[in-house]
């Protein structure tokens, strides 16, 4: 994925310079996916960072920062069919990070996360080493997280309170 249109720096596209916006559903459907992000940024014909491209990755940058800077994670333990991810309070939250142990590879299954009471909060299709999980604000002390195959091993979940709760819909299309 390049940061503007062109794969290679230009003087006449810095109006297809990707927003922060289109980078940040970029990330998310990408490593927030558990995949690896690779952004191109093409050096100017002085063989630097063009002052523009700059910026943007620095704003970028500060809104990750932003969003990700408080996180709360649980104590995680095994309960017959299921996972039990236990917080020291209830914790405020809008976003979480599931996280599998990949040691043996990972187990491609459908993830049921229930809160406190039997909630649901979401179903994943998968989780491998990171899947970052939207929800409409909430407040639990408690998730359940109860995977469709006994292979599964959970090995973390983290909360955060970012203030957003949707992440750019996927089947808007980026120009990159």
């Amino acid at each position: 994925v390049s940061i503007r249109r062109d794969w290679f720096w230009q003087d006449d596209n810095i109006d297809t310079l990707k927003s922060v916006d289109a980078l940040m559903a970029i990330w998310y459907r990408s490593i927030g996916l558990g995949a690896n992000l690779l952004l191109n940024v093409g050096p100017d014909r002085r063989g630097r960072i063009d002052d523009d491209d700059l910026r943007r990755l620095r704003e970028w940058r500060a809104v990750l920062r932003d969003r990700f800077r408080e996180p709360r994670t649980a104590t995680v333990s095994r309960e017959r069919d299921a996972y039990l991810a236990e917080f020291h309070a209830p914790v405020p939250f809008d976003h979480l990070e599931l996280s599998e142990d990949i040691g043996s590879g990972q187990v491609v299954c459908p993830v049921v996360i229930d809160a406190d009471g039997g909630q649901r909060i979401a179903t994943v299709e998968s989780v491998g080493m990171r899947r970052m999980v939207v929800v409409s604000g909430r407040t639990a002390r408690r998730l359940r997280i109860v995977p469709g195959d006994p292979a599964f091993r959970l090995a973390g979940v983290t909360a955060w309170k970012t203030g957003v709760e949707r992440i750019p819909d996927p089947a808007t299309p980026l120009d990159y």
